[in-house]
């Protein structure tokens, strides 16, 4: 969502010559190049924030699927054993 959100406003910034910063509850104007480099560099932070969040959820699947397989083994072992 804040990703769509930075993203949107670098493109808005696009062509601008006037560029506006919110602070609290004031808008303030800012120049348009250091709002983009600030967009940007947020922009950066919320698609590594957005990877590592990925690569956790694939370590998490595969720990998931590895428990499921040695839990299911253990219940054809039990059984067999029967």
């Amino acid at each position: 969502m804040q990703l769509i959100e930075v993203q949107s406003a670098l493109e808005e910034l696009k062509g601008k010559e006037n560029a506006y910063h919110i602070v609290g509850n004031i808008m303030v104007s800012t120049r348009q190049a250091d709002l983009v480099k600030e967009l940007s560099e947020k922009k950066n932070m919320l698609e590594l924030r957005i990877s590592n969040l990925e690569k956790q959820e694939s370590r998490l699947k595969e720990k998931s699927k590895s428990i499921r397989q040695e839990v299911l083994e253990g219940l054809q072992k039990k059984g067999e054993k029967k």
